[in-house]
C-alpha cells in the first residue's frame, strides 16, 4: 500500500512538473509561408445608441424630415434677426435645435463614453482564426470607436496584433490603414512598435489618410467658412443622382451659377455668417464634433492651437482633461509622423502611401479649390505632393521646369499632379476618380500586391500599378492612367450650352411626371 501511495505521489509530481513547464514549451508553431497576415485598420465605424439592442439605431441620425421639423420653430427668430439686426435669439435657438441630433453621440467632458453608445463590432482572442494564407484584405479587420482617444485605442490594437501573430505563427504583420485608421495605426506605432524598432511590422500602408489633418476640419474648427459658387456647382454634380429629377436640379444649379445668381446668394449667406459665427460656432462645435478626440486627429498642426481657442472658447477649464488627451496625441504622435516614417524606413519597414483625387471638396471653406478625394485634400494625403487647383492644370512653365529638372516622370498624364515634392515620391500612388468613402473590391488586388511584396514596392515595381491610375466605377477596376484616359471630371460649358441643358432636363422632368400620372 505504501508503495502504491509513493507511486501515485511520484506520478503526480511528474504531472505537476510538466504542467508547470508547459508554458515554456507551448510556443506557437512558426509559419514560414512568407505572407505575413494583413491587419486592416478601418477608416471609421458607425456609432449606435445601444449596439446591443435588437434593432440598433445610429447615434447621429440626420434624417431630412427630422431636420426640417427642427428648423421650423427657428424660422421666427431668423426673421426677427433680419428685421432687427439682433441675432442673439436666433443663435440660441439654432444651437438648441441642433444639439438633440448629437446628444447620444457625445462623450463626457473628459472624452469618455457616458452612455450605452458604441460600435457593433468587437473582438476577442478566442474568435481569431488562422486564415492569413488567404489574399483577403478584410480577414483581419480592426474596428474601433472613432470618437475615442487614439492613444488609448492603441492599447487594443496592440493586443489585436499580438493575438494575430500568435494565431498565425508570424512575428510580423502587414499594417494597412485607411482614413482615420492611419491616425490610430500611427498612435500604435509610436506607443508600442517603436519600442522594438518596428520588428512586428512587415510594411505600413497609409491609404487616403487623415493623419496630417486636412482643410475641411482645419477651417471649420477655426471658423473659416466661405462659399464658392463654382465649387457648389461641381459638388452637387457629384452628389446628386443621375435620374431625371437629379439631372434637372444639377442643371438648375449650373444655370444659377452661370447667371451669377448663386454667387449673389453666397455673398448674402457669408455676410450673415460674419455676423453670427462668434456667437454660434463655438457652441455648435462643442455640441457636435468639437469635443470628440477622434476628430482632433484630423486637425493639422498649423490650425491646432487656433482650433482649440475657437472650440473651447466658452469652457476650456471644464474640458481640461480632454484637452490634455488632445495635446498628448497631437504633440506625441501627429507632430512626429514624418520622423516616425523615416525611422521605420531606416529599420527596414516598407512604407506605402496611396492617395485619391479628382473631386471637389465641400464648398464651404476658403480652400475648397484644393485637389481632393471630395473629403481629404491631396497635399495632406500625400505628405506634400504639388497639385493644381480643382478643374485646372499645372502651368506649362511649371511642367517645362519639372522636365528640365529631370522630374518629368513625376507629372501626372492629366498634368494635375507633381509627385516629386511628396515625402516619398517613389512609394506614393495616386488614383483618380475614386471618392474618399469608397473602398471597392476593385482595389483589393492592388492592396494585396503592396502588402505581400517582398521588400519595398515602388511605383515602377509592377506595370499594373504605376504611380498614376484611374478608377472606373462601372467595372470596379483600376487601370494605369495614360494620355488617352486622363479626361477631366468636370466639363466646362458655355452659357448657351447651360441654358440648353436646363431646358432639356426641364422638359424631361415634365414628360416623366406626365407619364407617372398616366
Amino acid at each position: 500500500m505504501m508503495i502504491l501511495k509513493k507511486s501515485v505521489a511520484l506520478v503526480l509530481c511528474i504531472v505537476m512538473t510538466f504542467s508547470l513547464a508547459m508554458p515554456a514549451f507551448a510556443v506557437d508553431e512558426k509559419c514560414d509561408c512568407g505572407n505575413p497576415p494583413i491587419v486592416y485598420v478601418v477608416g471609421r465605424a458607425d456609432v449606435y445608441v445601444d449596439p446591443n439592442a435588437d434593432e440598433p439605431q445610429l447615434a447621429v441620425d440626420l434624417d431630412m424630415d427630422k431636420i426640417l421639423d427642427a428648423a421650423k420653430p427657428v424660422l421666427p427668430s431668423f426673421a426677427k434677426g433680419l428685421a432687427t439686426g439682433n441675432w442673439d435669439e436666433y443663435c440660441d435657438e439654432l444651437v438648441e435645435a441642433v444639439k438633440p441630433f448629437f446628444a447620444e453621440y457625445q462623450l463626457d467632458k473628459e472624452g469618455n463614453v457616458k452612455n450605452n453608445s458604441g460600435i457593433l463590432y468587437t473582438w476577442s482572442e478566442d474568435e481569431i482564426e488562422d486564415y492569413h494564407w488567404r489574399s483577403n484584405v478584410h480577414d483581419y479587420t480592426f474596428f474601433y470607436d472613432p470618437r475615442l482617444d487614439p492613444w488609448e485605442i492603441a492599447d487594443d490594437l496592440n493586443r489585436y496584433i499580438e493575438t494575430i501573430e500568435s494565431v498565425t505563427g508570424h512575428d510580423e504583420v502587414c499594417l494597412l490603414s485607411r482614413c482615420m485608421g492611419t491616425s490610430i495605426a500611427l498612435a500604435y506605432l509610436t506607443k508600442y512598435a517603436a519600442k522594438n524598432d518596428y520588428e512586428d511590422i512587415h510594411n505600413f500602408v497609409l491609404y487616403n489618410g487623415t493623419m496630417n489633418g486636412f482643410a475641411i476640419i482645419d477651417e471649420v474648427f477655426t471658423g473659416q467658412v466661405d462659399l464658392d459658387p463654382d465649387g457648389i456647382d461641381r459638388y452637387f454634380s457629384d452628389r446628386l443622382s443621375d435620374d431625371v429629377t437629379g439631372e434637372f436640379i444639377k442643371a438648375t444649379i449650373t444655370l444659377f451659377n452661370q447667371s451669377h445668381m448663386l454667387g449673389g446668394l453666397t455673398v448674402e449667406v457669408e455676410e450673415l455668417y460674419d455676423k453670427i459665427y462668434e456667437n454660434v460656432l463655438p457652441r455648435l462645435l462643442i455640441d457636435t464634433y468639437g469635443a470628440i478626440p477622434g476628430y482632433w486627429t484630423m486637425v493639422s498642426d498649423k490650425a491646432y492651437e487656433d482650433a482649440k481657442k475657437m472650440v473651447f472658447k466658452n469652457g476650456a477649464e471644464d474640458y481640461a482633461v480632454l484637452i490634455q488627451k488632445l495635446d498628448r496625441y497631437h504633440y506625441t504622435v501627429q507632430n512626429n509622423i514624418p520622423q516616425t516614417l523615416k525611422d521605420m524606413k531606416a529599420a527596414g519597414v516598407a512604407i506605402n502611401v496611396i492617395c485619391k483625387y479628382g473631386f471637389q471638396l465641400a464648398p464651404i471653406i476658403k480652400s475648397s479649390d484644393l485637389q481632393s478625394d471630395n473629403t481629404v485634400d491631396l497635399w495632406s494625403q500625400s505628405f506634400g505632393a504639388t497639385a493644381a487647383k480643382i478643374n485646372e492644370k499645372l502651368s506649362d512653365d511649371y511642367i517645362k521646369q519639372a522636365v528640365a529638372d529631370g522630374k518629368g516622370d513625376c507629372i501626372s498624364p492629366d498634368n494635375e499632379i507633381d509627385a516629386s515634392t511628396a515625402l516619398f515620391p517613389e512609394y506614393t500612388w495616386y488614383i483618380k476618380d475614386l471618392p474618399h468613402f469608397s473602398f471597392p473590391y476593385g482595389t483589393d488586388d492592388f492592396l494585396v500586391s503592396i502588402c505581400r511584396y517582398d521588400g519595398q514596392m515602388t511605383v515602377d515595381s509592377d506595370e499594373r500599378y504605376p504611380r498614376y491610375m484611374r478608377y472606373y466605377e462601372e467595372t470596379d477596376t483600376i487601370s494605369p492612367m495614360t494620355g488617352e484616359n486622363d479626361q477631366d471630371r468636370y466639363e466646362k460649358k458655355d452659357f448657351f450650352s447651360v441654358w440648353l441643358g436646363f431646358f432639356k432636363t426641364f422638359f424631361k422632368l415634365i414628360i416623366s411626371k406626365m407619364e407617372y400620372i398616366k
